[in-house]
C-alpha cells in the first residue's frame, strides 16, 4: 500500500486577493482538510505539544497508509508529555443515524480539572446552547474529515479559578481505515 501524500491546494479566489491556502492530507482511503493556517500554527506554536500530537497521528497514518484505528494508537510510542492531556472519543450512531460522541478515555490533567468522565456523552455535558453548538461543530467537522483547533473556556474544578481557557484539537480514527468511528484529542489548558 502506498504511503499518503500531503498536498497543499490554493483556495478558489475570484477576487484575486491574498487568502490563506487550503491544506489537505490525502490518504489512500480519505482526504482530510485542515483549517487554513492550522499547519502553520502547529509548526510555530510555542506550545510544542500541538506539533508532537499532530506528528504522532500523521506518522501513524503514514505508516498504515490510511486513517489509523483506535487499536493502532500506542501510548508507549506517543510522546509521554502528551498523555495527561489526551482523550479518546467513540462515535456512535442513533437509530435515526445521528452521531453521538462518547468519551472513552481521559488523560489525568483532564480528569483533574473537568467534570467530564469516561462513558459520558458530549451531549450530556452541562453547557449553554452556544457552547454546546461550538463543541458539537468541532466533533462533526472531525467526523467529516475537517480538522481545526477550537478555543474555549470551561468551569474549573478548583477554588482558585472559576473559569479557564483551553484549546482542543481532534484527529480522526477509523477501524476500517475509512469511516471515522473514534477520535483522539488533545486538550491544553492556558493559565
Amino acid at each position: 500500500m502506498s504511503k499518503p501524500d500531503i498536498a497543499v491546494h490554493p483556495l478558489d479566489n475570484p477576487e484575486g486577493d491574498i487568502e490563506p491556502r487550503a491544506d489537505f492530507i490525502d490518504l489512500s482511503s480519505a482526504r482530510i482538510s485542515l483549517e487554513p493556517g492550522l499547519r502553520g500554527f502547529l509548526a510555530e506554536a510555542t506550545e510544542r505539544r500541538w506539533q508532537l500530537f499532530f506528528d504522532y497521528w500523521h506518522d501513524l497514518a503514514t505508516s498504515v497508509g490510511r486513517l489509523p484505528g483506535r487499536r493502532e494508537v500506542d501510548p508507549v510510542q506517543m510522546p509521554r508529555k502528551l498523555l495527561p492531556n489526551i482523550f479518546l472519543t467513540d462515535v456512535l450512531h442513533e437509530a435515526d443515524g445521528r452521531p453521538r460522541f462518547r468519551f472513552r478515555l481521559l488523560g489525568q490533567e483532564i480528569v483533574d480539572y473537568e467534570y467530564t468522565r469516561p462513558g459520558q456523552y458530549l451531549d450530556e455535558l452541562v453547557l449553554c446552547p452556544e457552547q454546546h453548538a461550538l463543541f458539537e461543530a468541532q466533533y462533526l467537522d472531525c467526523l467529516n474529515l475537517h480538522l481545526r483547533l477550537r478555543a474555549g473556556t470551561l468551569r474549573w474544578r478548583s477554588d482558585v479559578k472559576s473559569v479557564i481557557a483551553y484549546d482542543v484539537l481532534l484527529l480522526p480514527l477509523a477501524c476500517d481505515g475509512r469511516e471515522v468511528n473514534a477520535m483522539i484529542g488533545l486538550a491544553i489548558y492556558r493559565n
